[in-house]
């Protein structure tokens, strides 16, 4: 990618890679090391001035098998995993650097992180 100046590296992370989640502090360090690797190696390519473009997903539960018994809500519920791979492959051909599923609690974790540190 490097040689050829061009490319599209992409990471599926999670929601769980922006908040410590209780329970799941494997899971969690695995989903922010992902977040982070993408993070760092955008910056460095930037300053490369190297054209590779980045997207890192953060979706909340879905529908894998993965979660099954985990509590939502009706604000948050389960996701479809179809649906997420869909907005995944979108993500991807528009340059989006970084997704959350849904959107409202990626932002509701970044804020809360702003607003309440630990």
């Amino acid at each position: 990618m490097m040689q050829r100046n061009s490319g599209h590296i992409v990471s599926i992370a999670s929601i769980a890679g922006l908040a410590g989640t209780a329970g799941m502090t494997d899971y969690c360090a695995s989903k922010f090391a992902a977040y982070g690797l993408n993070e760092a190696l955008r910056v460095e390519m930037k300053l490369m001035k190297k054209n590779i473009q980045f997207t890192t997903i953060c979706p909340f539960y879905f529908n894998s098998g993965m979660f099954e018994g985990a509590k939502c809500s009706l604000i948050f519920p389960l996701l479809d995993a179809r649906y997420v791979a869909r907005r995944t492959v979108n993500a991807i051909l528009q340059n989006e650097g970084e997704v959350c599923i849904p959107w409202l609690m990626g932002t509701l974790a970044h804020l809360t992180k702003a607003v309440f540190p630990s």
